[in-house]
């Protein structure tokens, strides 16, 4: 690509931010274990949009994350068929015995957690065989005792669970995976809306359900995949007009008046790992996302183009760009993620998104984006994330920048004290003027960056400390 090229790319990139920046300010069942709701209180943490998913959390990985001070932090899942597995059996709690565990683990290192709550038992699945997919229409009441039931007990202490995700990417139909898929698999490909009214009738049910239990907790619909902009056909865009089925699935939800029985949306985006490209290349010029701004923002423009409801991303990172484990990726792989980890959260907090998941922090995460090695052993991009919530501690976002050459960043400040975090667009080292009270510079890992004279090279995202 020649230089051209590259600043026209970055063009496009800084107008598709200021774009989407612009657009941003807008009773029944078994008796609880747990009958007293107890508030939940979370030092500051509630105020930091950074988070990670774990497989498991075992004691050592929850100190992982409360090293890493993060707030949130995802869990895949409540399994409603091991707790409810026969429809007049009673709720069996000791069958997520383990999972409880983890819940723990979460509440007494302070963190958020978001629980996925999927898995349709046998006698309420509406597609036979189908754990993933939607529940019948005559079982849905027996959802919303369920739900109610899990938000008495596990909003209280010592579980303290206030955010619970319905079904993981539901915008998939239950065709395309298997029937236990931690997937989907609410969707219907007969439907034009994908299935998504049906899902809203089920919010209906549950929401007043939750609302009920503890009026506190929150209502998450389910992560979208999104795998394609269906606002046209063609480049950048969805591929066919078939394909635009699937994304709009969220539409259906919202043309059913789905929109006023949950609280947040989440979506899913990853971009992956190519060599040639930095991430944020990879991530802006994802083929079915590139024309409004990558297979993060764009589908952040998406969304807030069809509803103001609040955002999570609650699945993000960078991946290997085959669908095999690598078992040991290269060290060039492992810097990128390290990178794109101060990209991801940095521009997330500049489209007022509330809380980002990185998947995940522990091995195996998919595709290798991982942040811990199998024995728990930080990898640069752990190293990254526990360097980018020590720097940013107390400071608030104010402002997109525009170093020069190119650059593109975000302005950080507390008090008279001010952090840029600067970025090239690409892989090409570029050469900005020392901004006024420079003080020190870092890359994304706590090293410093020397200036020479006046000056400094952004090759890697770089932290510039500024005083008055």
């Amino acid at each position: 690509m020649n230089q051209k090229s590259k600043l026209t790319l970055w063009g496009i990139l800084l107008t598709c931010f200021m774009v989407i920046l612009g657009n941003v300010y807008f009773a029944r069942g078994q008796t609880p274990q747990y009958e007293l709701y107890l508030p939940l209180v979370i030092k500051d943490r509630g105020q930091t949009i950074f988070g990670v998913e774990v497989s498991d959390i075992s004691e050592a990985i929850a100190n992982r994350a409360q090293d890493a001070n993060v707030t949130w932090i995802r869990i895949n899942g409540l399994l409603w068929s091991d707790v409810q597995p026969t429809e007049n059996g009673g709720y069996q709690w000791q069958n997520v015995s383990k999972m409880e565990g983890y819940l723990i683990n979460a509440a007494r290192s302070k963190l958020q957690t978001i629980l996925i709550i999927r898995s349709t038992p046998t006698w309420a699945q509406k597609v036979e065989g189908s754990y993933c997919g939607p529940i019948k229409q005559e079982k849905l009441s027996e959802f919303a005792h369920f739900m109610y039931q899990v938000v008495k007990r596990y909003s209280a202490y010592p579980y303290n669970v206030l955010y619970y995700e319905l079904w993981n990417e539901p915008d998939i139909a239950h065709n395309l995976v298997p029937n236990d898929s931690i997937f989907g698999c609410w969707g219907d490909n007969n439907r034009p809306d994908y299935g998504g009214s049906y899902y809203a009738e089920m919010l209906k049910v549950v929401y007043p359900a939750v609302k009920e239990a503890n009026p506190n907790a929150q209502v998450v619909l389910g992560g979208l995949l999104l795998d394609c902009d269906p606002r046209n056909v063609g480049p950048g865009y969805c591929s066919s007009e078939s394909a635009r089925r699937a994304p709009r699935f969220i539409e259906g939800v919202l043309q059913n008046n789905g929109a006023n029985y949950f609280d947040f949306i989440s979506f899913h985006g990853y971009p992956q790992y190519y060599a040639s490209y930095s991430p944020i290349q990879a991530e802006i010029e994802f083929p079915t996302w590139r024309a409004s701004g990558g297979v993060v923002a764009g589908k952040v423009d998406y969304l807030r183009s069809l509803t103001n409801k609040p955002l999570l991303h609650t699945e993000g990172g960078l991946i290997y760009n085959k669908n095999d484990y690598i078992i040991d990726p290269n060290d060039e792989f492992q810097r990128a993620k390290a990178d794109y980890v101060v990209w991801l959260y940095a521009r997330n907090i500049s489209l007022n998104i509330k809380s980002t998941i990185w998947f995940t922090m522990n091995w195996s995460g998919f595709r290798n984006g991982e942040m811990l090695d199998k024995q728990l052993n930080p990898l640069p991009a752990y190293h990254s994330l526990s360097f980018m919530t020590e720097a940013l501690n107390d400071y608030k976002y104010n402002q997109t920048i525009l170093p020069g050459s190119g650059t593109y960043g975000f302005e950080f400040v507390k008090g008279n004290s001010k952090i840029w975090i600067v970025f090239s667009p690409d892989k090409d080292s570029r050469t900005i003027s020392l901004p006024s009270g420079f003080i020190s510079a870092r890359d994304p890992i706590g090293n410093t960056v020397s200036p020479s004279g006046g000056s400094i090279i952004i090759s890697r995202p770089t932290y510039l400390f500024l005083g008055q």
